[in-house]
């Protein structure tokens, strides 16, 4: 189903995301991060990024709703400083791989491959990640296999939410579904590009929060 939701089923997931907000936060101890993102079918998108440094300072980039293609942050994780900031393509810096799907593969694609081994990239949509009638070419695929994508991975398809943490020639975590669903990875980062403790949540909004309500 990639229609939008009504101003009632909005409103509807609106008073979900408040509760929410206070049960499920940004994270806050050292080293941690936090992909969470919807797309266009849901209130137009939206999402945050959030991360700590080593002495868990927490920094939260919130991402501008109703925009096409990936928003990317780049990471360093030093044993020392722990996780920081290299890098933001956020917002209007963003690969739009939905509007100019070729310059902007191809923009991603030579991004990923100067990064340096061990160099953390998060991920997150907050509308189409992708245009209906112009999937991107494998060269999109082959990036993010680099930064420790599956070898099979899925191609991303339109509406589809998606979210992904992963490492230059580590290990890669790719979280999609359907419309509706919102998408959220948890995971520790250390030096040299280590992810552990992942875990990773989807939650179908029309069943949890619009279904739900309807019935009480």
């Amino acid at each position: 189903d990639k229609s939008e939701f009504t101003p009632d089923e909005n409103s509807k997931y609106f008073a979900y995301q408040k509760k929410r907000a206070v049960e499920l936060p940004p994270p806050t101890k050292p080293n941690r991060i936090s992909i969470e993102c919807y797309g266009l079918t849901m209130a137009r998108g939206g999402g945050w990024i959030g991360y700590c440094d080593a002495q868990g300072t927490q920094t939260v980039h919130e991402l501008t709703p109703n925009m096409t293609g990936f928003h990317v942050l780049e990471l360093d994780v030093s044993p020392t400083k722990g996780v920081t900031l290299c890098n933001s393509f956020v917002d209007r810096k963003r690969f739009d791989i939905y509007g100019k799907t070729e310059l902007e593969v191809d923009r991603f694609c030579k991004f990923v491959k100067k990064l340096p081994t061990g160099r953390v990239v998060a991920i997150a949509i907050t509308d189409t990640a992708v245009a209906a009638k112009r999937p991107p070419s494998d060269k999109l695929y082959d990036a993010l296999r680099l930064l420790g994508a599956p070898q099979h991975m899925e191609k991303i398809g339109y509406r589809f939410p998606f979210a992904f943490l992963g490492c230059k020639g580590g290990a890669g975590h790719v979280l999609m579904d359907k419309t509706k669903f919102l998408l959220r990875i948890d995971a520790t980062l250390a030096a040299g590009g280590s992810i552990s403790d992942v875990t990773t949540e989807k939650t179908d909004v029309t069943a949890k929060v619009i279904l739900a309500a309807a019935k009480k």
